[in-house]
């Protein structure tokens, strides 16, 4: 574990290195789903001369149990300074090769690798219960000057993270109560995949009691205009623009086949004073704009996205 500048701005980064003219060998491993449910680091270093030391961590992780019968994706940051013949990189998952490393990366590369689903035969009963992934670094050795002069940091391995696929997942109007009272401590643990205040907008989304005007129980997500130019501050001169916005996030990871999220929507807004947009991705793909003819729309409009 190394204080070198790291990719996510964190405190630590694991880093490993050769030099001199012996040549070793070094694993990391991560196992994701063992009896015990929790993450496992073997970090093994054998050098020529001295024998193999193993190290074990156990962290508890958050919907294993999901990640193994759906699968997920694992991604990671890496910085490498290798240079082949003299050291090279392996990633390995389940024993197969994803990726590998001769040359200097561009500073930090971030890599995405596909957790398959434990439970192939999609029967209820996992097939099998962990993966195994490895970061291999070897180091040849030389006596020339590169290999005299190397660093301990030739690589830097940063922001492991783990995610399952979103499986089925209705927003109940009783998990909609819950997050209105969560909200107030800012804390979301009923959707955390949820965020009503999405860092590039200017105000909030909030869950209130609507009674008969829901479409479904009694409690429905609110953006309000007049919400939003609240929110904003003025500028150094004093100004109010009078335009912002409210952005509600929600992530889905997405398996292999993919998946249909289904909503609706009743919106009052007229073009050009207000719209509503929804974007997958970044993209716009559904608009609300009330037709410029400056009567609200009174019914529930109900929206899918593949």
């Amino acid at each position: 574990i190394s204080d070198t500048e790291s990719y996510d701005g964190s405190e630590h980064v694991a880093t490993i290195g050769g030099h001199g003219k012996f040549a070793m060998e070094s694993t990391l491993m991560l196992t994701i789903g063992d009896n015990n449910n929790n993450y496992s680091y073997n970090n093994n270093n054998a050098a020529h001369g001295s024998s193999t030391t193993t190290t074990t961590h156990n962290i508890n992780v958050p919907h294993l149990q999901e990640m193994m019968e759906r699968g997920g994706y694992l991604t990671f940051a890496i910085n490498a300074a290798v240079s082949f013949p003299l050291d090279s990189l392996v990633f390995r998952l389940n024993g197969n090769i994803l990726g590998y490393w001769l040359s200097n990366t561009d500073g930090w590369e971030v890599i995405t690798a596909h957790l398959p689903p434990g439970d192939v035969n999609g029967d209820g009963i996992l097939d099998y219960t962990e993966h195994e992934l490895k970061w291999i670094y070897s180091y040849y050795g030389g006596e020339d000057e590169d290999s005299m002069e190397r660093g301990e940091d030739v690589v830097m391995l940063d922001a492991i993270s783990v995610e399952a696929t979103t499986g089925d997942l209705t927003v109940s109007d009783e998990m909609m109560q819950q997050l209105s009272q969560e909200e107030e401590n800012s804390n979301n643990h009923v959707v955390p995949a949820l965020d009503l205040h999405h860092p590039s907008g200017d105000g909030s989304w909030q869950v209130v009691e609507n009674g008969g005007n829901a479409l479904d129980g009694s409690h429905v997500f609110r953006a309000s205009t007049r919400d939003v130019i609240r929110s904003i501050p003025a500028n150094s001169q004093g100004i109010t623009t009078y335009q912002g916005l409210a952005v509600m996030s929600f992530t889905i990871i997405t398996g292999q086949w993919g998946g249909v999220v289904h909503f609706a929507h009743l919106s009052n807004v007229n073009t050009p004073i207000d719209v509503l947009e929804v974007a997958v991705n970044g993209e716009p793909v559904v608009a609300a704009t009330g037709g410029g003819t400056g009567t609200a729309n009174s019914n529930w409009e109900f929206q899918m996205l593949e």
